[in-house]
């Protein structure tokens, strides 16, 4: 018992030293600092908001930076493995971006914000650069005549509902990150404008440069070619600019780099939200007092990215992620339609409001993401994929449903906020 009371004493003291800086640096106010000033921040910081410091260019450069990773540079071989003609390739690729649209219109970092938003700009510019050199350089391969692969059109169609589906998981991962500026929205600028136009123009622009890409990729690639390349970009590139096929790896790397940026700032705005709703412990649902950047929910975002890493199988791993994702984006789709038209929910404003007919559609489309390739080709990844939300709903159950509290988590949350000068914001409603 002398060890808990020290224990709460140093504790005590130190959560008065904190809530002294908090308010300095962050306006939470209080007279009294005691041990309830860590354990729930909600009562002293009023006046602690996560700023709106991302403009128009920012949320476009989280759409397409976030977007455009090594998913174009790699997932052509998975969407031509699904597709079995040129034609039809190109036309999934479309799709992929079209549906990855229409979810996005309904869905609607530790240091630095604005550093990362920063980064982020220059990381897209580059990565845009480098789709421009292929789409140029195919240009070039057509005017030169180089048009017997993309003469085949629909020749070798795949015709099984299964196969087209495991291509598009692999069309749908190199889009992935069309959510990014849906999670930063509490600091987009002017969000009612801002996140509907970022997406009206992110999302038209990664098609048609998707689509240009690899409409130069089959100038000088066929469908065999393609499906046989580990790395799509490269192959292209030691056959149209062999004497500086070096510069495409690099530009895939800082490809890479800016998504991961822009990936680990959204998502980790995602968890920081589920834990304000309390989905999740209290600590990752708070920012640093300073730069005002979720840092727990950042550090358990990279932690989780590294074990999904240890698994070394890129199209495994595609196949896991994609399945799980589309299995909840059609539980959402449900979710608006019920919010749409019950009578609890149906008069809440709606700042952005899509037709009806758009959840309904995208909701169809899960249906044929997820079941299609059970019922064609199951494989070990969608047995791995239901064991881990069925674990999921193990923590679900005592901690969220039925409000379970583990007497620890109290001394946890209380030393993670002094270690890592966090506090809980302000909900922003503007």
């Amino acid at each position: 018992m002398s060890g808990n009371a020290n224990f709460d004493q140093k504790v005590n003291h130190d959560s008065q030293n904190l809530s002294e800086v908090l308010g300095s640096r962050s306006s939470i106010s209080g007279d009294d600092h005691t041990e309830s000033d860590c354990k729930s921040n909600a009562e002293h910081n009023e006046e602690m908001t996560v700023p709106r410091t991302i403009g128009i260019i920012g949320a476009i450069s989280f759409i397409v930076g976030t977007i455009i990773g090594s998913g174009i540079f790699i997932s052509p071989k998975g969407v031509a493995e699904g597709s079995g003609s040129v034609a039809f390739s190109l036309c999934s690729w479309a799709i992929c971006g079209i549906i990855s649209m229409l979810v996005t219109l309904i869905a609607i970092n530790i240091y630095s914000v604005a550093l990362a938003a920063r980064i982020q700009i220059i990381f897209t510019a580059a990565k845009l650069l480098a789709l421009v050199i292929i789409i140029i350089g195919g240009i070039v391969k057509l005017c030169q005549g180089f048009t017997e692969n993309l003469a085949t059109g629909f020749d070798g169609t795949e015709t099984s509902p299964g196969v087209i589906a495991l291509g598009f998981y692999s069309g749908m991962f190199a889009y992935d990150g069309w959510n990014a500026a849906n999670f930063i929205m509490e600091e987009i600028k002017n969000p009612e404008r801002n996140l509907p136009l970022s997406i009206i123009i992110g999302l038209p622009l990664v098609i048609v440069v998707y689509v240009m890409t690899n409409v130069s990729y089959f100038t000088v690639l066929s469908m065999d070619d393609l499906m046989a390349s580990p790395a799509v970009a490269i192959t292209w590139a030691e056959r149209v600019i062999p004497t500086v096929a070096w510069i495409i790896p690099i530009f895939v790397a800082m490809s890479t780099f800016g998504s991961a940026n822009g990936s680990l700032f959204a998502t980790g705005r995602l968890l920081f939200v589920t834990a304000r709703n309390d989905h999740m412990p209290e600590v990752f649902g708070m920012v640093h007092v300073e730069t005002f950047s979720p840092v727990p929910a950042s550090i358990l975002l990279i932690i989780l990215a590294i074990v999904f890493a240890l698994s070394g199988n890129i199209n495994s791993l595609v196949n896991f992620i994609s399945f799980i994702k589309w299995i909840f984006y059609g539980i959402n789709m449900i979710s608006l339609i019920i919010f749409r038209y019950s009578k609890k929910y149906k008069d809440l404003p709606r700042p952005v409001k899509i037709p009806i007919i758009i959840p309904v559609l995208v909701f169809l489309s899960s249906i044929f993401i997820v079941v299609a390739p059970i019922v064609a080709d199951p494989q070990i990844e969608f047995l791995y994929a239901a064991i881990f939300v069925a674990i999921g709903y193990l923590f679900y159950l005592p901690f969220v449903f039925f409000k379970l509290h583990l007497g620890c988590m109290k001394y946890i949350t209380m030393f993670l906020q002094l270690y890592l000068q966090i506090a809980k914001p302000k909900q922003s409603v503007d």
